[in-house]
């Protein structure tokens, strides 16, 4: 995603715009899990708006 956007870093909103797709078929819910309707889909966004996000601040004097 940051290279589509003509980055050379990802953040954060790179990672949460594209785990769906690339992990959904990754996870395997237990029988328990798939018959209260849970989705593996449902987990992940679970996970990802539960997920603190890091924040960097810069030094004083520091150039960013």
């Amino acid at each position: 995603m940051a290279f589509y956007k003509g980055r050379t870093y990802v953040v954060p909103d790179d990672v949460k715009q594209v785990a769906e797709s690339v992990l959904a078929h990754r996870i395997i819910l237990n029988g328990e899990a798939r018959i209260s309707g849970l989705e593996s889909r449902q987990v992940i966004a679970d996970l990802l708006n539960g997920a603190m996000v890091p924040v960097f601040h810069h030094a004083p004097g520091v150039p960013s």
